[in-house]
């Protein structure tokens, strides 16, 4: 959940995780988030509200961002 002191409300929203996900440890994942199949999440990366992690990618940084892995893999 999502508070706001300043307005006194808290945001709740479901997140969705699919099969065979890796979450490294320290994660954040937010309220709304959605990870399908196959995805891997590195240590400390946070994804977003309402951010969909596409099926068989992998995840790094803050916010979540796709990174390439392999010979095709483009420099960061």
């Amino acid at each position: 959940h999502i508070q706001d002191y300043s307005k006194g409300t808290i945001t709740i929203g479901r997140i969705k995780i699919g099969n065979n996900c890796v979450i490294g440890a320290g994660a954040i994942i937010m309220p709304g988030a959605t990870l399908k199949d196959n995805v891997v999440l590195a240590a400390g990366a946070l994804v977003t509200q309402n951010q969909i992690l596409e099926e068989g990618k992998t995840y790094v940084g803050v916010p979540a961002k796709e990174i390439m892995i392999g010979k095709n893999a483009k420099k960061l």
